[in-house]
């Protein structure tokens, strides 16, 4: 889900780095550190290669291994109860991205079947006027009336 600041609590950002300070900068699901460089392998470890903003050594992976090297970047998560202002230590965690995405991906795929009903309801005439369609406007537009 997106973040809007609005939505959380005023001291979310010193909530959110005591609880990645409690985690160990590591992520509370995979373990992958908080700006390490490196891929998950096919049993979704992940593998640290480089120290952070080192790119020979990442240039020189991704082409010896055929990995998607990545920068692992920690946030704050709601686990359990995802309102932004229930911010209880037991609802909290240390996430990376990969982690972040797959524990939000019901909430995702719920999202995109609202986005996609919408959008089959509208139909793609809705986008336009009626004149922009069929009317004078069209007409003058392709050389009609």
């Amino acid at each position: 889900m997106s973040h809007d600041p609005a939505r959380y609590p005023p001291d979310w950002p010193a909530i959110s780095a005591r609880i990645k300070e409690r985690d160990g900068f590591r992520c509370a699901f995979c373990g992958a550190p908080d700006r390490g460089v490196g891929y998950f392998d096919d049993s979704g470890a992940f593998v640290e290669v480089a120290p952070a903003g080192d790119a020979d050594i990442r240039r020189a992976i991704v082409e010896e291994r055929s990995r998607k090297v990545i920068t692992i970047v920690l946030s704050c998560v709601h686990v359990h109860d995802k309102n932004p202002m229930s911010c209880e230590d037991s609802n909290l965690a240390a996430c990376c991205q990969r982690c972040h995405l797959r524990l939000d991906q019901g909430d995702h795929l719920v999202a995109a079947s609202r986005t996609r009903a919408a959008k089959a309801g509208a139909g793609t005439l809705a986008l336009f006027g009626e004149d922009e369609v069929g009317g004078a406007v069209a007409d003058r537009k392709w050389g009609g009336k």
